[in-house]
């Protein structure tokens, strides 16, 4: 079954907030879990956490930009021919607030909802990605990282669009530990990056040139990654007598 590890980024004083994660069948899953426990032993590594690994902190004091390569390059090597793809969300925060109200959007779906809410929509209805119909057929198991405060509004959104016939009844989620996979730890990675990336160009209006982060450099090449801005935000709603479809969608400008 298709299963994908989800992980959110946010900062105070950042424009937007992301949700990221990559996307792989489940049993190809533990072998990359196994060759990337073996690359973390080799580099000492306890925990993959984006923003120590930023700063050189934690497990990562003191390492040189060579190390920090050569690490990057070794999770890269783990994910190829295991991780399909990569997919991430972002969307700025206070738009979506002012938005929310005009729209009458559901009151009980914050921009971190609805971030999480594209991807599915994504996964399921989008062709970018390319598996519509497996999906369609078996369903996602979704694995997001615990912690968050609107988690139950996901919860709450893959069990109504299951009541309701939009995914079919194999659609999971789970919530899970940061230190419970590497999975959900490269996650964090992508998550922290694809935010900077959505911040930087929300906050430009596209006109900002920046220099490639790790995940341009090291693992984007050889493993597709689907990022998108949501800059506006629009529903299908179900219809309460006729049972239609309800779908977070809005327009996504790739990143």
């Amino acid at each position: 079954m298709l299963t994908i590890y989800l992980d959110d980024s946010d900062a105070d004083t950042g424009a937007v907030m992301t949700i990221a994660g990559y996307l792989a069948e489940q049993d190809d899953w533990a072998r990359f879990e196994a060759h990337a426990e073996k690359v973390c032993h080799d580099f000492d590594v306890d925990v993959i956490h984006c923003r120590e690994f930023e700063k050189n902190k934690g497990c990562f004091k003191g390492w040189s930009i060579p190390r920090k390569t050569a690490f990057m390059l070794a999770i890269r090597d783990a994910m190829l021919g295991t991780v399909l793809c990569g997919i991430s969300r972002s969307m700025p925060k206070d738009y979506y607030k002012a938005r929310k109200a005009q729209l009458r959007l559901n009151p009980q779906i914050g921009a971190y909802g609805f971030c999480f809410g594209t991807i599915v929509h994504t996964l399921c209805h989008g062709n970018e990605v390319g598996l519509m119909d497996q999906v369609k057929a078996e369903g996602v198991a979704y694995k997001v990282e615990t912690g968050h405060k609107n988690n139950p509004e996901l919860e709450a959104y893959i069990q109504s669009e299951v009541e309701h016939g939009n995914l079919t009844a194999a659609t999971s989620i789970e919530f899970v530990e940061k230190t419970s996979c590497r999975a959900i730890q490269i996650a964090d990675l992508y998550a922290f990056f694809s935010r900077k990336k959505a911040n930087r160009w929300f906050k430009s209006k596209g006109k900002l040139a920046y220099f490639p982060d790790v995940i341009d450099l090291h693992i984007q090449p050889l493993i597709p990654h689907f990022n998108g801005l949501v800059e506006e935000p629009y529903t299908s709603a179900t219809n309460l007598r006729t049972g239609a479809e309800f779908q977070i969608k809005g327009l996504v400008t790739n990143l």
